[in-house]
């Protein structure tokens, strides 16, 4: 995903504030709990990709660290 330098600008002055962090770390800690084969229900790998919440918080935590990943990238140009 890549977002415009301005917004980018926007998206620093939120993802790296102590009260963020708070927030991912959270995040973190409800993935660890979901992230099991005892959470999955159905036939959660008939297209090959375990789905369902760990997946979702896995994806969120992601977006995270690929945001701060552009952020470190624009202030280091």
């Amino acid at each position: 995903m890549t977002i415009e330098h301005d917004e980018l600008l926007l998206v620093a002055n939120v993802v790296n504030e102590p009260g963020f962090e708070i927030f991912e770390s959270m995040l973190k800690k409800k993935f660890k709990g979901h992230n099991s084969l005892e959470r999955i229900t159905g036939n959660a790998f008939a297209d090959g990709v375990e789905k369902g919440t760990a997946f979702a918080y896995a994806e969120i935590i992601n977006e995270i660290g690929d945001l701060r990943k552009q952020v470190d990238k624009i202030r280091r140009d």
